[in-house]
């Protein structure tokens, strides 16, 4: 690999330093700087040091630039940040929501440096994608944007006047699969996040009458302390875990309406092998995503999990056969890679040497769970 650096990657990283829903992004962003050439910058926010929440400013900018195409026009809220180099083959950003887009502003001259630029938004729920106005204009700016929110397609594109693809979620499949399919698993049933009270107070009921061992959130917790090892705690958990509760994406929330969108855990509990249970997305996309045998059970909203168990001790091979496929299928599709490949295609560059060590190694692990 070249010394010199081919892409350049905004990341939010340092304006929501402890946000536990930009661990999976700052995962991709890290592999993207291993596997190819890549430098990383990340405006912070002029009016906060650390973890201290946004300051006025910040607030007053956002706001400015939801309700007004002026409110992109000047940055306010981000400290300057001078990328290392005067050209890059490409720019890229991962945005959680369309209020990530604003940090670009701080990036100097960042479309003029670069060949080419590429967005991949991840959530921007469609109800709400008239709120914004000012971030759309720099999303604008881009050759090509991604949403994995399919349904926004149309009208994302409508507005940034660019070609907008889909592409789904996806993790870092080395990491929370197994080394080997003999990892014990001693977690019955692991519980992270969003959960519906009624299935939650099933499992705690079986956890407190039975030998069994329920894993669950017993605290609200709202800042990570260091991303990369909060992946390895979770992962952790997962691969040892035999069973996941999955729901789609917001489950109960009123504002998001009938969408159903799915989330970067339905991918973390595949590769690692635990079979998902909840109430799952109705959409032509995730069951495109998932479209193997035994990756998960479908659980209604607050129901008792009991059956899942019962089917459990009536078919082990069948569940184990699962998880293998579930293992197999990630390591050959849903690895970051996969994604970043996608994007390099759309960009016209080339794969680089450490992206095929990375396939070589994901080979190799698939290999241990293939008979």
């Amino acid at each position: 690999m070249s010394d010199r650096p081919r892409v350049l990657v905004h990341s939010p990283r340092a304006s929501k330093s402890a946000s536990p829903a930009i661990s999976p992004h700052i995962e991709m962003e890290n592999l993207i700087a291993e596997i190819d050439t890549a430098e990383i910058v990340a405006p912070p926010l002029r009016s906060s040091v650390g973890r201290l929440p946004l300051g006025p400013i910040d607030k007053v900018h956002n706001r400015l630039a939801k309700a007004s195409h002026r409110g992109a026009a000047r940055n306010l809220s981000f400290a300057p940040v001078q990328p290392a180099h005067d050209e890059y083959e490409m720019f890229f950003t991962l945005l959680l929501c369309p209020d990530d887009a604003l940090g670009l502003l701080a990036v100097d001259r960042w479309r003029e440096r670069s060949g080419v630029a590429v967005a991949w938004l991840i959530e921007a729920w469609y109800d709400d994608l008239d709120t914004w106005k000012g971030h759309w204009d720099l999303l604008a700016r881009f050759d090509h944007v991604f949403v994995t929110m399919e349904v926004t397609r149309d009208k994302v594109g409508e507005k940034v006047g660019s070609p907008v693809g889909y592409l789904p979620y996806g993790t870092d499949t080395l990491l929370f699969s197994p080394p080997s399919p003999e990892r014990s698993r001693p977690i019955d049933m692991l519980s992270l996040g969003r959960r519906t009270a009624g299935t939650h107070a099933h499992l705690l009921d079986r956890a407190r009458r039975e030998d069994f061992y329920y894993q669950y959130d017993s605290i609200h917790a709202s800042e990570v302390k260091d991303h990369v090892e909060h992946r390895f705690l979770y992962a952790s958990q997962a691969q040892r875990s035999k069973f996941f509760v999955a729901h789609r994406s917001k489950i109960g929330a009123p504002e998001i309406g009938d969408q159903h969108e799915f989330g970067g855990r339905f991918f973390d509990a595949a590769a690692a092998g635990t079979v998902s249970v909840g109430e799952f997305p109705d959409t032509d996309r995730f069951r495109e995503a998932f479209d193997w045998e035994g990756w998960g059970i479908p659980l209604a909203v607050d129901a008792d999990p009991a059956p899942v168990f019962e089917m459990a001790a009536d078919d082990p091979d069948g569940i184990e056969a699962g998880r293998r496929r579930s293992i197999v299928n990630s390591l050959d599709r849903h690895d970051w890679l996969h994604r970043w490949s996608t994007i390099l295609d759309a960009a016209g560059l080339d794969e680089s040497a450490g992206m095929q060590d990375r396939r070589r190694a994901l080979a190799e692990r698939r290999a241990e769970f293939v008979d």
